[in-house]
């Protein structure tokens, strides 16, 4: 089975709403809602994934990050492991800079949204924050 590691990030606004996106069209899983983020390339580390992922994604910079957890997910052709990170300051206003769709939800209102799966190990991360 193919193991692919992944880096996530978890923005929180000062309304204390969290920062989602929908995965486009052309990707695994389209449709669905995600935090944001990718895969670890084999020549970065974590920290550098997650910042060129959210630059990538969102034309944001990531300034200070603090680690929230990791947990798997299987699927048939593959496994992918997930390293989830809160991230505590950043710069410039996030968009969806590939053209994907992205949203300032509450913790209620993200229960309402079709997600990966991993939404309820990330949620009770951030609430023992």
């Amino acid at each position: 089975m193919k193991k692919i590691f992944a880096v996530v990030g978890v923005l929180i606004n000062p309304e204390g709403k969290l920062l989602v996106a929908e995965r486009p069209e052309h990707t695994i899983s389209a449709g669905k809602w995600e935090f944001p983020g990718g895969k670890i390339e084999s020549f970065e580390n974590a920290s550098d994934a997650l910042k060129r992922e959210l630059y990538e994604e969102l034309g944001v910079l990531v300034v200070d990050t603090t680690h929230l957890l990791n947990f798997s997910n299987s699927f048939s052709d593959r496994e992918v492991q997930i390293n989830v990170c809160l991230v505590n300051n950043w710069q410039n206003e996030p968009y969806g800079a590939e053209g994907q769709k992205v949203r300032w939800v509450s913790t209620c209102e993200i229960l309402e949204l079709d997600f990966l799966p991993g939404l309820g190990e990330i949620l009770n991360a951030i609430r023992s924050v």
